[in-house]
C-alpha cells in the first residue's frame, strides 16, 4: 500500500515545507499540488520534496521541461494523455477517475497510478457524487492493484475496514488523512 497526500486548498509553500516531516512519518510516497501557484511562486518546494523522498505530482498544464524528470505528470478525468507524458525516463503519470470504466482504461493506457473516488464522502469539501460500490472498485484493484489509489474520506479506522473487505491491493490518497494540521491552522 501506499500513501498519496493532495495539497490543501489555501495551503501556502510554507505549510507544505513545513509538512514534509510529517508526511515521511505517515509513509507518505507521492504528493499531487493541486494549486499550481505552491510550486510556481517557489520552484525549490518541488526540488525539497524529491529531496525528502517525496515523488511530486503537477497538474501536466503545468508541467514543465526545466522540472526535475523525478516530478510527475497528473491529468484530470476526461484529458486526454500528452503525446510526450511518458517519453522521460523514471517520470510517473498520474489520472483522477470517478467511474470503475475511465478507471480501467487509464490503466491500460499505462498510467503509473489513477486516483478512483468517491468512495467515502470527503472530509474536506462538499461533494455530491454517489459513492463507488465496493464490489465494482474490485474489478478495478484486480487489474491495478496499489497502482489504485482511493480516495474520498479517508480515516485509518476506513482503510483497516477496506483491508478487511476488499480482496486485491489498493493505496490511499486524501487531503485531511495527511494535512489535518494545516485544515486546524497548525503546523
Amino acid at each position: 500500500m501506499r500513501f498519496f497526500a493532495i495539497t490543501p486548498d489555501g495551503a501556502t509553500t510554507g505549510d507544505i515545507l513545513a509538512q514534509y516531516e510529517h508526511l515521511n512519518t505517515m509513509d507518505v510516497s507521492c504528493l499531487y499540488f493541486r494549486d499550481p501557484a505552491l510550486y510556481e511562486k517557489d520552484p525549490g518546494v518541488l526540488q525539497a520534496c524529491i529531496e525528502s523522498g517525496i515523488v511530486p505530482f503537477v497538474h501536466h498544464h503545468h508541467w514543465r521541461p526545466f522540472m526535475p524528470p523525478e516530478v510527475g505528470m497528473h491529468f484530470k478525468e476526461g484529458e486526454s494523455l500528452r503525446e510526450d507524458a511518458f517519453s522521460l525516463k523514471g517520470r510517473m503519470v498520474s489520472a483522477s477517475t470517478h467511474s470503475v470504466e475511465e478507471a480501467l482504461k487509464r490503466l491500460k493506457e499505462g498510467c503509473h497510478f489513477i486516483f478512483l473516488s468517491p468512495i467515502f464522502h470527503a472530509l474536506s469539501k462538499q461533494d455530491e457524487r454517489p459513492l463507488l460500490e465496493l464490489e465494482t472498485v474490485q474489478s478495478v484493484l484486480k487489474e491495478g492493484g496499489e497502482r489504485v489509489v482511493l480516495l474520498g474520506g479517508m480515516t485509518q479506522e476506513r482503510i483497516t475496514a477496506l483491508k478487511n473487505t476488499l480482496s486485491y491491493d489498493f493505496s490511499v490518497g486524501g487531503i485531511s488523512l495527511f494535512f489535518w494540521r494545516c485544515l486546524d491552522g497548525h503546523s
